[in-house]
């Protein structure tokens, strides 16, 4: 458990405390087995205290254990007592939750408090929300909150995780690597990180020889926010809730993608997530702490440091999903006519032209956003405040309060659905599938023809993908093939379609031009009938309007086009980033998105031609996701590659939330039952990992068998 004093805060080793958990090596290694198996694999408490009773009775059997033992002392048999023992606690608050207004009020708040804003109750009186079994106890249950929502402060948090093992060593390790001139691999190579300034005015990572307190242990946090969706049963109705999260930047990349090393914050209540101005009231005691972490820091003791160490923390960044960044950044959404772009001044009216599709709008300025956010909180009249925010396209968000913060600058477009699950797919299925007539055609229903998706699926079956990308589904375009992940549009994006495309369009545009020519063929002949039967008088219901002229089936130039964001993409995904290669990044990027508003009048095959009629390429599939990427040049420049701050690892937390059993509640146990189960996991996984190496544990595996008494119990088996 945390223990605090005035010269700072400590925390138990992880080993110590599983070393502490039980004088027997075997009954240890029990109880870590037991509580494994419960938080992963859903096993009942009853069953795990049951299989805790059984071992007991045998080990008693065999003379492993004393019959007279204190079951609360050398071996616990209850789960709850298991969890205790191993130092996975309760080490976060609970926060009662205003169920009407969602204000956030401190844990200790009296049962008897109401709403400050709305005058609701927070509590549950006796007798109310209470089961019938329950209200019967001779001891009356102390009053729930009716909603309540886990908080973990950052600074409970990073003293948790800074006394482990070598992390505090570890967050450090960067500032013996000196950056490669010309060349991006980290996040330290961004401008944010390097310029960032410190509550003295210097830079916040200074990293020279002679920088003030130069013992103090400087950590640069990215926050995320996302919600996911969690459901009861197939009957249920779907509950969801917002988690919000952070990584610490300090550590390499292959570390901070590690979901134990991924801290929680909190975990708004569901079954609704939280409106943008409610999300503030979440985020109060977050920006108290990241101010109080920022001017002042906190000393924490480790064994490396028993006198205490200053560490100080600044945000140097948030990553999250479009809508998550309007809400946490007080921004507009897609639904405004101005303002729907978080970095420039681009109205939704000039989306489709050339200046959206190449970055040529004025940049938004951060100061002045800050300033809008806190003249909208002092409006007090929630119509004005909304009519403020049709004005101005701002809210009040809690971050305006970081005197170091700049939203338009350090709120960064996430590329995983940007690109990947934006414009990545927009490609795919929104041009080349799910249009009329589809481009890439399934089979034929009657005689079943194969076409084009199945030309690419056979490609598929000899394709030979490397083994750090996902694989893609055997009937990838169909039903069947279902929904692919982001690593599975990266693979598509970066290694499959380059290939395979051009092949498709060499294989089938010759085909789709002589079909297209006797479609228009047809309908000029059924066309210039419909004009005679008009002129003769003799015209039918059915000729009052023309019919559509038939459109041209795979688009000449579509799969040159899908190469130049395949080209740079390759430059922009990448681990590692050359300064030289961004400008031939930034000139493959601008001609795809704007050969998506450009008329192609010529053919590829110089015997056929079209109709000078001829529409442009993609316009109606243009999305904001297309101008948000042109700003990913900005953010490379401030982060670094794209690895070092894109939101894989918040996604694998929504996921691994959604994988843990829960209480099923409502009223926010739920959100309480997620982050107790994903505190527990990440401090067992962690015991593993320690106990693992620790030379005691080596030790004492080497002496099982020579120390254990069942191995000389009279009918113990031998090899």
């Amino acid at each position: 458990m945390p223990s605090s004093s005035a010269a700072g805060s400590t925390l138990d080793d992880p080993f110590d405390t599983f070393q502490a958990s039980s004088p027997h090596w075997f009954w240890r290694v029990l109880l870590l087995m037991v509580s494994w198996l419960a938080l992963k694999y859903s096993v009942p408490h009853r069953a795990c205290n049951l299989i805790l009773k059984v071992f007991r009775l045998i080990l008693v059997g065999l003379g492993a254990l004393k019959r007279d033992i204190d079951n609360s002392d050398e071996a616990p048999i209850t789960i709850q007592t298991t969890f205790q023992r191993l130092g996975c606690h309760d080490d976060f608050d609970v926060h009662p939750v205003c169920p009407a207004c969602h204000r956030v009020y401190p844990p200790h708040t009296p049962v008897t408090r109401t709403c400050d804003n709305c005058g609701v109750g927070l509590f549950k009186q006796e007798g109310l929300g209470f089961p019938l079994s329950v209200l019967l106890r001779r001891s009356k249950p102390a009053p729930q909150p009716i909603l309540r929502c886990p908080i973990n402060p950052v600074s409970s948090s990073l003293l948790r995780f800074l006394c482990q093992g070598s992390n505090m060593a570890t967050c450090d390790l960067w500032r013996g690597e000196p950056p490669t001139p010309g060349t991006k691999t980290r996040l330290q190579d961004g401008k944010v990180w390097r310029t960032v300034p410190g509550p003295d005015g210097a830079a916040f990572f200074d990293n020279s020889p002679d920088r003030p307190n130069a013992d103090e242990l400087r950590i640069g946090i990215l926050l995320g926010f996302d919600g996911f969706t969690y459901t009861n049963s197939s009957t249920a109705s779907s509950h969801s809730s917002g988690v919000m999260s952070f990584a610490i930047g300090n550590l390499p990349n292959n570390l901070r993608y590690r979901a134990r090393n991924l801290q929680i914050y909190g975990i708004t209540p569901g079954p609704k997530e939280f409106t943008a101005d409610e999300l503030t009231f979440f985020m109060k005691s977050l920006v108290d702490d990241l101010i109080r972490l920022y001017d002042e820091g906190i000393v924490i003791k480790t064994k490396d440091y028993p006198q205490g160490r200053r560490v100080r923390v600044i945000l140097v960044g948030v990553c999250c999903d479009h809508p998550a960044m309007c809400k946490v950044g007080g921004f507009a959404d897609h639904s405004k006519a101005e303002g729907f772009c978080p970095r420039c001044h681009i109205k939704k009216s000039e989306l489709r032209t050339d200046a959206a599709m190449t970055n040529g709008y004025e940049p938004r300025n951060g100061a002045e956003h800050k300033q809008r956010a806190h003249e909208y909180k002092e409006v007090d009249d929630p119509d004005e405040q909304e009519a403020f925010f049709d004005n101005f396209s701002v809210r009040y968000f809690e971050l305006a309060r970081l005197p170091y913060f700049d939203p338009v600058r350090m709120m960064v477009f996430n590329p995983m659905h940007n690109v990947l699950l934006g414009v990545v797919r927009t490609q795919w299925f929104d041009c080349w599938i799910n249009t009329t007539p589809p481009v890439l055609r399934q089979r034929t229903e009657k005689l079943r023809v194969p076409r084009e998706l199945d030309r690419i699926h056979e490609y598929l079956q000899s394709f030979e993908m490397p083994q750090w990308v996902a694989r893609l589904p055997n009937q990838v375009g169909y039903p069947a093939g279902g929904s692919l992940t982001a690593d599975e549009w990266k693979g598509l994006a970066l290694i499959f379609c380059p290939i395979i495309i051009p092949l498709i369009w060499d294989e089938w545009y010759p085909s789709s031009v002589i079909d297209l020519q006797r479609k228009q063929e047809t309908w000029r002949k059924k066309e210039a009938a419909r004009i005679r039967r008009i002129a003769k008088g003799k015209a039918k219901d059915s000729d009052q309007s023309p019919a559509p002229e038939p459109q041209p089936r795979m688009l000449d130039g579509d799969d040159e086009n899908f190469l130049r964001l395949a080209a740079a993409l390759k430059i922009l995904l990448g681990r590692s980033i050359h300064d030289e290669e961004l400008p031939r990044a930034r000139q493959l990027l601008y001609e795809y998105l704007t050969t998506f508003l450009k008329v192609r009048l010529e053919s590829r095959c110089d015997s056929m031609t079209y109709d000078s009629n001829l529409p442009q390429l993609h316009p109606d599939k243009v999305k904001p996701n297309h101008h948000y990427l042109t700003h990913i040049f900005d953010q490379i420049e401030d982060y670094g590659p794209v690895y070092g701050f894109w939101t894989f690892v918040f996604e694998r937390l929504n996921k691994l939330l959604k994988s843990y059993s829960t209480s099923k509640h409502s009223g926010g146990q739920v959100e309480v039952s997620f982050m107790r189960a994903f505190m527990r996991d990440a401090s067992l996984r962690y015991i593993v990992g320690s106990f693992a190496v620790a030379p005691a544990f080596i030790r004492h595996a080497n002496e099982m068998t020579c120390s254990c008494p069942v191995a000389r119990h009279p009918y113990a088996c031998y090899p």
